[in-house]
């Protein structure tokens, strides 16, 4: 009877390590599913941020904040974890835009007084992430981007930017997409996190219009295989009905 509890209780651990690896380490998560209130929690750290006009809604994982371009964001404050210098990093979300035709923000440190990396969605569906070495200038200002549009309306798009040394990876939907270059140390400067928008003195401007989910960054590069295995994080839903199915099943055969 021993040995049958020791195989459960090892049946049982190993189901619950096969979620986990480095990808669950980000300095900063948040999931948004909330459902309600006014607060986005960090599930990593202490960087909760605080919802202002962004509604509750059904996501790609879960939940999810639903933007109508008019004053809608997230600010989880000024986080120094994430004032990276030259050091390594990887931002990652989920989004899906209602329109396009402005430009809108969806996850920057970022603002028109000080610059450290920006995530922009273009007025033509173009993608383009910037960092900037300089403050106040633009100078010194690393960039990946899409030639064309690459965001289709109504179509969730899992998005991932690495920096890695002097180079920058984008990769939308678990797949590599392009490069770019990244000069320098990042400047270090009083600026929120925003989700949804980006802040002038309190201000938002650069409102998005859809949906975001799953904010996550990381101090470190995620790897082309660690990326494709974040996009493929099964919803929780999937989760639990796979997972549990091939645990029963286990736990079944043990005691035929």
């Amino acid at each position: 009877m021993s040995k049958t509890i020791l195989r459960i209780g090892l049946i049982l651990g190993v189901a619950s390590l096969s979620f986990a690896g480095s990808i669950d380490s980000p300095i900063a998560h948040w999931a948004f599913d909330e459902v309600s209130g006014t607060i986005a929690s960090d599930s990593a750290g202490s960087y909760n941020g605080t919802v202002s006009g962004a509604t509750w809604t059904a996501g790609k994982i879960g939940g999810a904040l639903s933007f109508d371009g008019v004053n809608d964001y997230v600010n989880c404050g000024d986080i120094d974890a994430v004032e990276f210098g030259s050091s390594n990093f990887t931002v990652a979300y989920w989004f899906n835009i209602s329109s396009i035709g402005a430009k809108s923000n969806l996850v920057s440190k970022y603002n028109i007084y000080g610059r450290q990396w920006l995530s922009d969605l273009r007025q033509d569906g173009s993608f383009a992430f910037a960092t900037y070495s300089e403050n106040n200038t633009y100078s010194g200002v690393g960039m990946v981007e899409t030639t064309a549009p690459v965001c289709p309306v109504g179509q969730w798009i899992h998005c991932v930017t690495v920096r890695q040394g002097s180079q920058m990876y984008l990769y939308l939907d678990g797949s590599y997409y392009a490069s770019g270059n990244c000069y320098g140390t990042l400047t270090g400067y009083s600026t929120p996190v925003t989700v949804g928008a980006l802040l002038n003195y309190g201000s938002p401007y650069n409102c998005f219009t859809g949906l975001i989910d799953d904010v996550r960054i990381y101090n470190y590069a995620l790897s082309a295989n660690e990326v494709a295995e974040l996009y493929t994080i099964p919803e929780p839903t999937t989760i639990g009905l796979f997972g549990l199915a091939g645990l029963l099943s286990r736990i079944k055969r043990i005691f035929q």
